[in-house]
């Protein structure tokens, strides 16, 4: 009875996975580092319920073909259990830090628990370490079925520290959900390795999957994976959304990082995608969550929020430049931060759609940078 009970568990977390994938599969670009990650945490969790399964579908069946199942399938059980967990830390890690070649170099490091584990793993097919199959072809724990318990859990102390002490470089919607998947299977081992017989870590990491798929991977389809605010799919949808309300006065500002193309040849392109995040911040410590803040490309940025009439956004503007130039006096850059700004009201009843409202509000912040540019020419020629 208790193995149709696993099955069964087993079967609707293999179900759940499934469905992600074919919710996922015409989504996702397989080019991008992070999605070949979770599609391989996907795919990883999948195998180890298959295995899962079949340990205890196999177990005490006498027939030789049995036998030889039973020995592969934990033997591979076994040796998956560290992987999974080595390549949540690498997800985990790539989110923080979108740094493929840190994960190339990473691996070194990372990889020894796995290289252990597989070696004790095969030897225990030879001695009882991690297990051993008696005469009636069932599963025993070894003597030191622990370690592999302790090599895994190596990968949680890892990653559970290395969010903590970065909390500050992680989207604050990211920074519980990182914590937050690493209860299920947590839970799930604790109670595995009290009472013997329980078999639900895989479907502990089911429900961690299921919830980076909920609140990281579908969030990150209408996120710009470098400032952490929202991306032009989302604007898009946003101000279509917005305007067909009726009785809502809604103020627009674009803003262009001014002299970015100079940041990014005298400084390096990292150096760039730094001062990028920096004026995400600046922007959501202006707004907080009072406005839509979203990425419009490039090193333009569009703001949306409600008002009652134009002094709100004029006062909106004049506390960004008073914290531009608050961010700017404290001199943690080798460079400044300036804008070129665009904004306006949308005129109430106006047939205007959302695009031409970003182009005209887009015109405006143009306008502005060529005015900065002609005074910016005319200081250099009195300067000289």
């Amino acid at each position: 009875m208790q193995v149709y009970l696993y099955v069964e568990i087993n079967a609707i977390a293999f179900t759940i996975l499934l469905l992600i994938y074919l919710n996922i599969r015409n989504k996702v670009d397989n080019k991008l580092s992070e999605q070949k990650l979770f599609l391989r945490l996907l795919a990883y969790t999948a195998l180890i319920l298959i295995f899962d399964t079949f340990m205890w579908v196999l177990d005490g069946r006498t027939s030789p073909i049995s036998r030889s199942l039973l020995i592969f399938t934990t033997t591979v059980y076994y040796i998956l259990n560290p992987v999974i967990c080595m390549i949540w830390a690498i997800y985990i890690d790539f989110q923080v830090n979108h740094d493929s070649n840190r994960i190339r170099k990473l691996l070194n490091f990372l990889s020894i628990p796995v290289v252990i584990n597989t070696v004790l793993s095969i030897l225990s097919l030879f001695s009882n370490i991690y297990f051993y199959i008696d005469r009636n072809n069932v599963y025993h724990r070894g003597h030191y079925f622990l370690l592999v318990a302790i090599l895994s859990f190596l990968y949680v102390i890892h990653t559970t520290s290395y969010v903590i002490k970065n909390r500050k470089k992680i989207n604050r919607r990211f920074f519980i959900s990182f914590l937050l998947i690493e209860v299920p299977p947590i839970i799930g081992a604790v109670l595995q390795l009290t009472f013997y017989g329980i078999s639900l870590i895989w479907v502990g990491m089911t429900l961690s999957v299921l919830i980076i798929f909920i609140n990281i991977q579908n969030e990150q389809m209408y996120m710009d994976y470098l400032t952490g605010l929202f991306n032009r799919r989302q604007l898009d949808f946003f101000l279509n959304e917005t305007l067909q309300k009726e009785n809502v006065t809604l103020a627009g500002i674009m803003l262009d990082l001014n002299s970015f193309k100079h940041i990014n040849d005298h400084y390096g392109h990292y150096t760039g995608d730094e001062a990028l995040r920096h004026t995400s911040k600046l922007l959501l410590h202006t707004f907080g969550n009072q406005a839509f803040l979203s990425r419009f490309g490039g090193d333009e940025f569009v703001i949306l929020f409600e008002v009652n009439d134009i002094s709100e956004l004029e006062e909106a503007i004049a506390r960004l430049k008073e914290n531009v130039h608050k961010f700017n006096e404290t001199k943690e850059l080798p460079y400044e931060i300036h804008f070129s700004i665009g904004a306006a009201l949308y005129p109430k009843g106006s047939k205007m759609n959302g695009q031409a409202f970003l182009n005209y509000i887009d015109t405006l912040m143009y306008e502005d940078k060529q005015t900065l540019f002609q005074e910016t020419s005319l200081s250099s020629v009195c300067e000289q």
